[in-house]
């Protein structure tokens, strides 16, 4: 459950149910702690103020209202619940209802921890990608993206695993940091390959057009001039260079001053911008000029998170074998079928 508080007549109840079905030994030379409703309840009275002031697990936070002191408390017990509990005592169903809880941030601990804390965390990590996978049905536009994504990185002869790949250009196009890129392939962090670095530079020369389409100035214009002279530090196909030759030659010399530069790219930036876009397709196999709904981007943006999670669990739990780990990252950023 996402409950931070707790009233204290319900901690009491928890505390009298545990105590009537485990009832505790007698101190020496005490009496033992009747059964009767009244002293079991008083009992719990004396454990919750012992759990405040000895332990400091818990906290008051207002009249009878109780947290954890710490929210890794609370973690780390929600985890240590779910993987104590027996297989055919509902195991099955609190992982699954944990997967479906993993795009959302302030559940990521309680699954690293339960990763962590399970005998076999394979039946997790399978749920959580299954999860991953299942919240973009329905989404048209994102899968067709994601398809395009795969497509592009099965016709490169890359030295990279092409689920790495899919993370590379899925974390670029979408605009976000490359933390998830670098977690499935730390190479990605000391040098990119020919073929990504120019990806990347088209893609981020892509951006900057679209800022200037969304208002035009002459600082964006000029960042655009700057960025276009990315041909000299490639070597090009000659089809490609001929044709990105063109398109520069369509621009105005920036010497004929602002004036003269906002009334052109107010007239003819829009196609001048979408002429790029298609030329980049075209050479790069690479569409850009996807125009995303908020709803879109925010749904784009979890299912990045919600991959990074998986992918860190990974990471971090040495009980997966190499082949257990490999078929995972294959099926990562692969969409709905």
């Amino acid at each position: 459950k996402e409950q931070f508080y707790f009233d204290k007549q319900d901690i009491l109840h928890i505390i009298a149910d545990y105590l009537q079905e485990n009832p505790p030994k007698p101190q020496p030379g005490a009496e033992p702690v009747a059964q009767d409703a009244e002293s079991l309840w008083a009992y719990s009275e004396n454990i919750i103020k012992t759990i405040e002031t000895q332990n400091g697990l818990l906290v008051e936070r207002a009249k009878d209202i109780y947290s954890f002191s710490h929210l890794t408390f609370q973690e780390y017990l929600t985890a240590r619940k779910i993987a104590a509990t027996p297989p055919d005592n509902g195991l099955q169903e609190l992982l699954q209802e944990l997967s479906s809880k993993v795009g959302q941030y302030h559940w990521r601990e309680v699954i690293f921890l339960t990763v962590n804390l399970l005998p076999d965390p394979m039946p997790l990590l399978e749920m959580l990608q299954e999860h991953i996978r299942q919240t973009l049905t329905g989404e048209s536009q994102i899968n067709e993206f994601l398809s395009m994504i795969r497509d592009k990185t099965e016709k490169l002869d890359s030295a990279y695993p092409t689920w790495a790949l899919r993370a590379f250009y899925f974390s670029t196009l979408i605009n976000a940091d490359l933390k998830l890129a670098f977690a499935v392939e730390p190479l990605f962090a000391n040098q990119l390959s020919e073929e990504l670095s120019l990806d990347l530079t088209l893609i981020r020369l892509l951006n900057k057009m679209e800022k200037v389409r969304e208002s035009f100035s002459i600082q964006g214009i000029l960042n655009i001039y700057f960025a276009l002279n990315f041909d000299v530090q490639f070597q090009l196909e000659p089809e490609f260079q001929k044709d990105i030759k063109k398109l520069k030659g369509q621009l105005p010399e920036y010497a004929d001053g602002k004036k003269n530069q906002l009334e052109w790219w107010q007239q003819n930036g829009e196609e001048w911008i979408h002429s790029w876009y298609e030329m980049v397709k075209t050479h790069r196999s690479l569409a850009l000029d996807w125009q995303w709904s908020k709803t879109e981007a925010k749904k784009l943006l979890s299912y990045y998170q919600s991959n990074q999670i998986l992918v860190d669990c990974l990471q971090y739990e040495a009980r997966v074998t190499g082949e257990q780990r490999e078929t995972i990252m294959a099926n990562i950023l692969i969409g709905m079928d």
